[in-house]
Order: C-alpha cells, then structure tokens, then sequence
C-alpha cells in the first residue's frame, strides 16, 4: 500500500484512451489513482497516464492484489468480465466498495438490440486490429481467486455464464440474473438517469448508491471557445465500416463516398470540411486525401464545434454539443431512442446514408436544441458545478 495519505483508487479503466482517465487524472489532487488494465505489458499498446499501473499477471489472484494496494475504493469502467468478477467477490470480503462508473454515453437496451440486427459481422478487410484478440489471458488469476476464497458457487456461475454468453438464444433475463449475482456494484457514479438505464433495469440500486455527476467530457463546453476565422462544417465520424469490435453497418468504401458527399454539400455552401475522426481510425489505411477535406484528431472539441457553421454527424458523445451549439444533421444507421427523441421534438434533420448519397438537396433545421429544455435535461446537462467537483464529492461519500 502507498504511503501517501490520500484515499487509493484502484481502477480498470483504460489508459490507453485519454478521454476515459481524464476524470482520474483531474482527481489526483486529492486521490492516489492506481490502475489494472491490462494482464501483462507485453498487452499495453498506449499509456497516457504518470500514475502507478499494475498487471493481472503480476499477482496470483485477486486476494493478492486486494492486499498489496489496499484501495479505499475500486471503480471499474465495466461489470462484464471474468477478471472483474474476481474483484468484485474480493472486494466483498474485504469490505472495499466496488463501483461502476460511466465511460461513454449510452442508450437503451433496446438500442444495442437494434444495432446488432443492424451491424455485419465478419473479419476480413478490416484495417482496425481487434485488440482484445491478442491481449494475452490469465485464466489462474481468476480460478486462483474463487479457489482461495472458497467461492465455488460463484466459480460455477461465472463458468455457466461464460457458456450461456455463447448460446444467444439464452433468454436475456436469465443472463441478468447470473450477472446481477455475481457484479452488483456497491454504487454507480453516471451521467444522469437516461445513462443508467440499462445498469437500472439490471441491478435495481437504491437511489441513495446512485451518485450523478454529469459527463465528463461535457465540462470543456463550460468555458468559452477559442475564436476562429475558418468558415467549415464539422463531420462527426464514427467507426462505422472499421473499428475493432468487427460490426460493420457498411463499406469503407461507402465510407468514402459518404466523405466525399459531405464535401460536396460543404462546397456548396462554401464552406470546407473538418473531418472529426474517431480515434479507432486515426491510422486506418483506407483514408483518402479528399478535396476540401481536413481530417482532425486529437483537438480542442469546444472550439472545433462552437466555430463551426453547421455539422453532419452520427450518434455518439460529441454530437450532442455540435446540436446545442450548431445547425445539425443526423445520419441514422439504425433505430434509436435518441433519434426517435430528436425527430419528436424536431431538433434537426434525419437521413439515413443512402437518403445522403443520393438526395439532390439536403437541408439544416435552424438551431432549436439550445432553447429546448427536454433537450438539456436529457442529454445536455452541463450544470454550474463541474463533474470532477461531483465526482469527488461521490467518491468521499461512498468511502465514507
């Protein structure tokens, strides 16, 4: 255990991404932030963190590990996986709060249900490696850990639910009873209720174990933009046609075309295009130099999105700013709640990607999100107290 006298928070969240450890990273002031992501560092392919970083394979079970850091508290970014089953059932013996906590900004069950019927799955042409399928695994850590414990009830259900995960015609609600036993957290830190959905219906928390503290990433928007001369529209991207995870909604080739359409409606308006990529596909090799097209990485998303004159974009956690602040237009992939929410209350324009590809005229609504207060609530909700501020105040009062 550190000699420091700050609380230790052991966490899974994963380094290798900066947006997910920002939170931890503001934090320090008052926490030591101590993490586990990876089984051995032969794994580790990104750090963004000056923190402590420890690996499964260092240790023989979860007891070991419990032992030497001594957390106040575990905040786990997922409650799927057989390593964080084995530190939840640790953490329970040894009286530490086991916590979730949001990484990203999520729909209904039903969203995810529809994006699988909608998605392609298979591996050929991708151009993104599947990182998990060459992490390395350690089955001992686990075993080790519900053997030591003498859990073997819970040993015997993870082994059934790893099974079950293989057989898709196991009824959803059978799995959430097995995952509800073996990962219920002790409290939730989330974005707001709409974000809790799913974990709600799942593990039915009391509202005192549930700690709101709004979206990280939406506090940069609470400060003003840098200025800028640059007239463009902002394309929000997505990992549709390549990404890790094997589910396709379409070609990269159509992905292409869809940039090459959007530089087109750009021209027209006279302005040019600022590709926002997502970070699964900074190196893809199937990009193309485009006229009129300025792919952008890692950058100051306030300033990138306020400037801007209007926004074409899929669903995720940046395009809810680009409809606050901008005239925005919407590509569906698939049915979606937030879609389905956006055409109610007639925010912006909807169009699904061939309705892109080949409409003559494609048109932007005026900007309405920033004076809808459904909007706000729902989705938008940057209140005058930062999330790091009412992240902190969460944590002192779970480990209290």
């Amino acid at each position: 255990m550190s000699s420091n006298t700050k609380p230790v928070i052991l966490t899974n969240f994963g380094y290798q991404r900066k947006n997910w450890i920002y939170p931890f990273e503001a934090i320090k002031d008052e926490f030591e932030v101590i993490f586990i992501h990876f089984n051995s560092k032969m794994d580790e392919y990104a750090n963004y963190t000056d923190s402590k970083v420890l690996y499964y394979s260092d240790f023989k079970n979860a007891q070991q590990l419990i032992d030497k850091i001594k957390p106040s508290i575990f905040i786990t970014m997922g409650l799927y996986g057989n390593q964080t089953y084995a530190i939840k059932d640790v953490c329970n013996q040894w009286g530490i709060p086991f916590v979730y906590m949001d990484h990203g900004l999520y729909g209904l069950e039903r969203d995810y249900n529809e994006g699988e019927k909608k998605a392609i799955k298979f591996v050929a042409n991708s151009t993104v490696e599947n990182i998990g399928s060459r992490r390395s695994s350690n089955h001992t850590f686990v075993l080790n850990t519900f053997l030591s414990s003498y859990s073997f009830l819970k040993l015997i259900t993870v082994l059934v639910k790893n099974l079950m995960n293989k057989i898709s015609f196991i009824r959803l609600k059978h799995k959430n009873l097995f995952q509800k036993y073996l990962a219920e957290p002790n409290a939730f830190i989330t974005y707001s209720v709409l974000n809790n959905t799913v974990n709600q219906q799942i593990y039915r928390p009391k509202e005192q174990n549930v700690h709101y503290v709004g979206n990280f990433e939406y506090d940069k928007f609470r400060a003003s933009p840098d200025q800028s001369n640059e007239s463009y529209l902002l394309f929000i991207d997505s990992p549709l046609s390549d990404n890790p995870h094997h589910y396709y909604f379409f070609t990269t080739e159509l992905h292409i075309e869809l940039y090459k359409k959007v530089s087109d409606i750009a021209k027209e308006k006279g302005l040019k295009v600022k590709l926002k990529l997502h970070p699964y596909n900074y190196h893809s090799n199937w990009l193309e130099d485009i006229d009129n097209i300025e792919y952008v990485k890692d950058c100051d998303l306030n300033s990138l999105i306020q400037n801007a004159k209007c926004c074409i974009g899929f669903y995720s956690t940046i395009l809810i700013p680009a409809i606050y602040f901008v005239p925005t237009i919407i590509i569906k992939t698939q049915e979606h709640s937030f879609i389905d929410f956006i055409e109610k209350e007639n925010l912006c324009n909807v169009y699904d990607v061939s309705e892109i590809l080949n409409l003559d005229k494609i048109t932007f609504k005026p900007l309405k999100a920033n004076n809808n207060n459904n909007f706000k609530e729902k989705y938008f909700n940057v209140a005058k107290q930062s999330s790091i501020t009412r992240l902190k105040k969460a944590i002192y009062a779970i480990i209290a």
